[in-house]
């Protein structure tokens, strides 16, 4: 597609963020495919020092780009897919950092399905509890 559909993209973007309630500073493809490779690599640093039910509400923003990702107007435009590869990378960053092949129960998405292979205390212990699998206590301080 021509490079013309870019401020519609962009246009179309912002309207969708804004209907889900999120914040100026993630409204853009490249501020949010940004935040959520933020996020991600703050959690695969193997610190995440809080619950798992916190990093669920942390998550949701991942809902909320996979919404974006199947957007049938936003997927006709060029500048989608750019958005898209974004995204799916620092997904495969994420997926790798969860313990393989163990899938919570009653959850829907991959990244609501998995546990981080290291934590913070917190949420090694709520893996512990709720779940019954070890997670690597990864401590900063």
């Amino acid at each position: 597609m021509a490079s013309n559909d870019e401020p519609d993209f962009l246009e179309t973007f912002r309207r969708r963020c804004s209907a889900y309630g999120l914040e100026p500073a993630w409204s853009t493809p490249d501020k949010l495919a940004s935040k959520w490779s933020e996020m991600v690599s703050d959690l695969t640093d193997g610190g995440y020092a809080y619950t798992i039910f916190e990093l669920d509400d942390q998550l949701h923003v991942r809902k909320i780009i996979e919404d974006l990702l199947q957007d049938e107007v936003l997927k006709r435009s060029s500048s989608h897919g750019i958005f898209e590869h974004s995204i799916l990378e620092a997904d495969r960053q994420l997926k790798a950092f969860f313990i393989p092949g163990f899938k919570r129960p009653n959850t829907q998405y991959w990244w609501e399905q998995g546990l981080l292979k290291e934590a913070g205390p917190q949420y090694v212990e709520n893996a512990g509890v709720f779940y019954g699998v070890a997670v690597k206590n990864c401590e900063h301080g």
